[in-house]
């Protein structure tokens, strides 16, 4: 094997991935998300504690998959709606002044700006609220399950 040819094949892998179907860019995207939400539950448990209980970092991985998936539901159905296909019609009209260069339409490029900003960034509150609920709903259920459990092996 030539040297660097290894890399080569890693970074031709690489790009592989990133012209991936919709569906393997989902489950690409869960995936981190479950390594993210593993890492920061175990290293917060260690912080606070000083030990990890694997059974809530699968707790707290599964709730966050889940509030990440809630959350890009509501932004797509969001991006989808007639509001957000009314606040990128008015951003597209807007940007066409652009092409005139002229000090008195300064003022209106920047609304222009702000207007794609806005479209683009339509229900991404209530996408993170949601989301949060979500991963909250199912860490609560959890804990009172858990409590519960303890309580009847105390008894």
């Amino acid at each position: 094997m030539r040297p660097g040819l290894g890399l080569a094949n890693k970074a031709g892998a690489a790009i592989e991935l990133l012209n991936a179907s919709g569906a393997t860019k989902i489950l690409l995207s869960m995936g981190a998300d479950a390594l993210i939400n593993a890492g920061v539950s175990g290293g917060s448990q260690y912080a606070k504690d000083g030990s990890v209980d694997l059974g809530r970092v699968v707790i707290d991985t599964f709730a966050g998959v889940v509030g990440s998936i809630a959350s890009r539901e509501v932004m797509s159905t969001s991006q989808g709606s007639q509001t957000a296909s009314k606040l990128y019609r008015e951003a597209g009209e807007l940007s066409q002044l652009r092409s005139i260069k002229s000090p008195l339409l300064q003022n209106q490029i920047q609304t222009a700006q702000e207007a794609i900003i806005k479209a683009k960034s339509y229900g991404a509150g209530r996408a993170a609220a949601v989301g949060t609920a979500v991963s909250n709903a199912i860490t609560g259920l959890y804990e009172l399950g858990k409590k519960s459990y303890d309580k009847e092996q105390k008894n």
